[in-house]
Formats: structure tokens, sequence, C-alpha cells
């Protein structure tokens, strides 16, 4: 499985060319956002994912077809595209940062999260496990940041693969059957993948996406 990270806060150059893949619904979808910069990195982030699809599937970005399952996790619909039934992907951003996770014919969950001040008490308290909210209240407060956002994106990563999210439960005490890894992406931020089947070899980092890779 492969890695990627890409930056959302392009210039006006790269953007245009990023950007000008997006199918029409993806363009009003960015519209929708309420702000200019979460628009244009909602877009970007879109245009790199179909920039990086359209090289493992070797057609051209705008040509990529993209929906959901049952559970609603990301899938390309292209029948006829080689590859396109055992592409698995996922997609998480976060501040600035995109990531991109890709497994051949097994299912995948990402996250990235900017670590910041958030009340990682309450937050723990209602969405994470008892071991994981006893685990955190054990630590200094000043220092409950960066592993509140580990805990965040590791149970998060599992249950984007699944096809569930914390919104049904961060109760993730346990991921059997799972590959679990926390990765760098860049300083400042916090990323965990999650692949599916035991023992399989993840990358500790993910590899920059650029119009030339």
């Amino acid at each position: 499985m492969h890695l990627w990270r890409a930056p959302l806060d392009l210039s006006d150059d790269v953007a245009r060319v990023v950007c000008a893949s997006l199918s029409a619904d993806e363009v009003l979808r960015a519209q929708r956002r309420r702000s200019g910069a979460d628009r244009e990195r909602f877009a970007a982030g879109r245009g790199w994912l179909r920039v990086l699809l359209g090289a493992y599937l070797d057609v051209a970005a705008a040509e990529v077809v993209l929906g959901r399952d049952e559970r609603g996790r990301p899938r390309v619909e292209m029948p006829g595209a080689p590859d396109g039934d055992w592409l698995r992907f996922n997609l998480a951003h976060s501040g600035s940062v995109a990531v991109f996770a890709v497994a051949r014919g097994r299912e995948v969950g990402v996250d990235v999260e900017m670590v910041r001040d958030v009340d990682a008490e309450a937050i723990a308290r209602r969405s994470f496990s008892a071991r994981q909210h006893g685990e955190l209240m054990q630590l200094p407060r000043e220092s409950r940041a960066g592993t509140f956002f580990a805990m965040w994106t590791h149970n998060e990563a599992y249950l984007k693969g699944l096809g569930t999210g914390l919104h049904r439960g961060g109760d993730v005490d346990g991921t059997p059957g799972w590959s679990m890894t926390a990765f760098d992406v860049v300083p400042g931020y916090a990323g965990a993948v999650a692949v599916a089947g035991t023992g399989v070899e993840v990358p500790l980092v993910a590899r920059e996406l650029s119009l030339g890779s």
C-alpha cells in the first residue's frame, strides 16, 4: 500500500492545474464551504485525489469517476478501467494538509489532524474507550494534545476503513484483523492508517504528491 500527502494551500498556477478536473458536483460542494480558504482547500484536496487516482488507473484526472459503496467508503466507479475493481483508497485533510492511502484489494482508512488546543478530556470521555480515556488522563495536562490526536487519528482511521466513523462511537479497544500504524506527515500533525489484514507492511512516512510524481 502507499501513503501520500499533498499541500492544500496552492499557488494560483498550481491550483488551476490541480482543480481543472473537478466534477460539477465537486465544484458545488466546494462552493458551499463557508470561507474562501475552506473552499480552496476542499477543491485542492479533491483535485489532488483525482490526479493521484488518474495516475494509478492510467487515465486523465477528469476521467476518474468517483462514488461510494454501501457503507459510504469512497470508490472508483469505472468498470471498464484497468485495475479499477481492485483499487481501494481513503483520504483525509486537516489544516493545510491532505493525506491519501491507496491499497490493492484491501480496505483502507486514513486520518490526519493538526495538533492544536482542544478540550481533550471532554472529547475523550465522549468518544474514546475507557482504556484510552484513562491513559490520556494519566498524562500531565500540558502533554495531552499530542497523545490525544494520536489516539483520535488511530480510531478514526480504523473506523473509516470499516465504513463507520466516530459519529458512530469511538470505542476502539483493539483492531482485530487490521494492521495499524501512525505515520509521519509534517511537523505539527498526527496521522494514522488502517489496512485490512494482519501483518500488512504499512509505510511510516507519507510521500509528497506533486504534479510531477
